[in-house]
């Protein structure tokens, strides 16, 4: 019994680190698809690329929450 119990131990925290660790990589992603980007990011492009309309520039954000997910 007792030569069970200390492999049973170690399976047990290896799960709960694995576990752990893939709650926070979720946590980590859901922070980045929902949390709001600083309102002036968008319009930072209007000088730079004024030929850039507002879909356009919300597909750099959307690019840019892609970066930060990978």
């Amino acid at each position: 019994m007792i030569g069970l119990t200390i492999p049973l131990i170690f399976v047990l925290a290896i799960a709960l680190a694995v576990v752990y660790a893939l709650w926070q990589q979720a946590k980590r992603q859901a922070f980045i698809r929902e949390t709001l980007l600083p309102p002036g990011l968008l319009d930072s492009f209007i000088l730079p690329f004024p030929e850039l309309a507002l879909k356009d520039r919300q597909l750099v954000a959307r690019g840019l929450r892609k970066f930060f997910l990978a």
